[in-house]
C-alpha cells in the first residue's frame, strides 16, 4: 500500500477538503466520481477513494480509436498469366528464376527450340525447326509436316538439346530428348498461313533450363521490335542472330527494289532487314522463331520463319509469319 496518498487524503478530509481537492492533490487532472469511465481509471479502480465510495478518475480527454472496417475482398476477372519462358522454371529457394545465359550466347540460349526430324527405321535426318509452346505442343510449318502423312516415315521432335549434328540414329539422343510426333492436321486451322500445331505423343515431363515453353503474345502484349532475335536449327545446328523487324509495307518496298518489280509482302507476314542485320534464314531454319522482348522483359514469340535468304541464295528479305495476328486462336487451341 502507498502510505503517502492515504495520509494526504486523510489529512484533507479532516481539514474539511472535499473529494475534488483530494483527487487533485493525489492525481493532478483527476476528479472525484462515483464511477470512472473506462479506460480512464486512475490506478486500479476502487483505489484510492476520495470519499463515500467515490473514485479519483482522470478527466483528461482520451482519444477514442477510430472504428475500422475490414474492406471487402476485391475480385478481378483478369486471370493469371500462362506460365511460359523462364518463368516456367521450377522455383527453388536458393536459385533466382532469371535468364541464365546472355542472349549473345547463341549456342543454347533458346530452350523452346525444337528440332523437327524425319525417321525411317532407326535413322533420322533433320527436316525443319519448331517452337515449343507447352509440354505437349509445338508450332512449325504445315508445308513441311503435311507430306509426311501417309508416308512410311515417323516424325520426331528433339527438345532440350542445342545441336543434333552427328546424331543420326534414334538411340544416339540423350534419354527423354527425342519425342514422337502425332501427325494430326485437324487440331488447328491457321487459314491461309503455313502453320500447324503439332502434338507430342509423350509430353515433356518437367521443365528445365534446357526445355521451356515460349511465351505466346496476347492482346495486352507490347513487344519491342528493336530487341529481337531470329533462331533456327539449320542443318541440325542451333543458330541465332539479332534482327530488325520491318512492317509489311516496308517489306514490300524492300523486296520490290531487290526484285525490280512490285513484290507485295504475303498477307499475315512481316520480314527482317537482311541488309543491315546480315542474318539469313537457311535450309532447316524454317519453322524457327523470331523472339522479341516485351514490356516485362519476357521473350515473346513474335513470328515463325517461313523462308529465308540463306546468304544470298535468295534475294529480298526473310519472310516471317506474324504470330501476333493469330495469337488468340493459337492460345485457345493450345490452352483450351
Amino acid at each position: 500500500m502507498n502510505l503517502l496518498p492515504v495520509l494526504v487524503s486523510m489529512c484533507m478530509i479532516y481539514r474539511g477538503a472535499d473529494g475534488a481537492e483530494i483527487c487533485s492533490v493525489l492525481y493532478p487532472g483527476s476528479s472525484c466520481q462515483q464511477q470512472c469511465p473506462g479506460p480512464s481509471v486512475t490506478k486500479d479502480q476502487g483505489f484510492p477513494y476520495c470519499y463515500s465510495g467515490a473514485f479519483c478518475c482522470e478527466t483528461a480527454a482520451t482519444t477514442t480509436p477510430p472504428t475500422t472496417t475490414t474492406p471487402e475482398p476485391v475480385t478481378t476477372a483478369i486471370q493469371p498469366s500462362r506460365v511460359c519462358g523462364f518463368d516456367a522454371l521450377p522455383m527453388t529457394p536458393r536459385v533466382l528464376n532469371t535468364h541464365p545465359l546472355s542472349p549473345d550466347d547463341f549456342s543454347c540460349a533458346w530452350p523452346w527450340m525444337v528440332h523437327v526430324l524425319l525417321g525411317r527405321g532407326g535413322s533420322i535426318q533433320p527436316l525443319c525447326s519448331g517452337v515449343l509452346v507447352s509440354k505437349q505442343h509445338f508450332i512449325t510449318l504445315r508445308s513441311f509436316v503435311e507430306p509426311v502423312i501417309g508416308a512410311s516415315l515417323q516424325l520426331y521432335a528433339a527438345v532440350g538439346i542445342c545441336n543434333i549434328t552427328g546424331l543420326h540414329s534414334t538411340t544416339a539422343f540423350p534419354s527423354g530428348t527425342l519425342k514422337r510426333v502425332d501427325i494430326d492436321m485437324t487440331t488447328y486451322d491457321a487459314g491461309n498461313l503455313d502453320l500447324v500445331v503439332a502434338k507430342l505423343v509423350d509430353e515433356v515431363e518437367d521443365y528445365s533450363i534446357q526445355v521451356l515453353p515460349a511465351c505466346l503474345p496476347d492482346e495486352s502484349t507490347v513487344v519491342n521490335e528493336n530487341q529481337c532475335f531470329m533462331a533456327g536449327a539449320s542443318d541440325g545446328a542451333m543458330g541465332a542472330g539479332r534482327v530488325t523487324v520491318f512492317n509489311p509495307a516496308v517489306c514490300t518496298a524492300v523486296n520490290s527494289i531487290d526484285f525490280g518489280r512490285n513484290m507485295p509482302q504475303p498477307e499475315g507476314t512481316f520480314c527482317t532487314n537482311v541488309g543491315s542485320d546480315n542474318v539469313h534464314a537457311c535450309e532447316g531454319d524454317e519453322g524457327g522463331m523470331v523472339m522479341c522482348q516485351d514490356e516485362e522483359d519476357r521473350w515473346v514469340l513474335k513470328g515463325i520463319i517461313q523462308n529465308g535468304t540463306c546468304n544470298g541464295a535468295r534475294r529480298g528479305t526473310n519472310t516471317i509469319i506474324d504470330i501476333e495476328e493469330i495469337s488468340s486462336d493459337l492460345i485457345s487451341n493450345v490452352f483450351p
